[in-house]
């Protein structure tokens, strides 16, 4: 089973047993693509057609969001900003521009 169709099963039992998750209406194709190549990644197909179906889902638990793509693009760019400076603290992992945060966790 491919990672996309994996994704939407665990998606639609969450919801059969959870009425909290806020799901967010999807983006063009286009779109996706523009806000991709404005910060110079290609994005993985399934990637695309998760931010086609839903341009992030809110409260999947308590503390786990799937972020809409302008906050996971806003994320990137950040990350990658301090990363160029070198100022990462320490301990923390290195950068790497194939990376994209898509879900956080957010405590209360």
């Amino acid at each position: 089973m491919d990672a996309f169709i994996q994704l939407r099963t665990v998606l639609a039992r969450l919801l059969e047993v959870n009425d909290e998750p806020m799901v967010q209406a999807g983006l063009e194709r286009t779109t996706i693509e523009k806000r991709f190549e404005g910060v110079g990644l290609g994005p993985p197909a399934e990637l695309v057609r998760m931010y086609e179906l839903h341009d992030g889902i809110f409260h999947l638990n308590a503390f786990l969001h799937f972020l809409p793509l302008s906050e996971a693009i806003e994320n990137y760019a950040r990350y990658a900003e301090i990363s160029s400076q070198g100022g990462l603290p320490a301990g923390v992992p290195g950068f790497s521009r194939c990376l994209i945060s898509m879900a956080t966790f957010r405590y209360a």
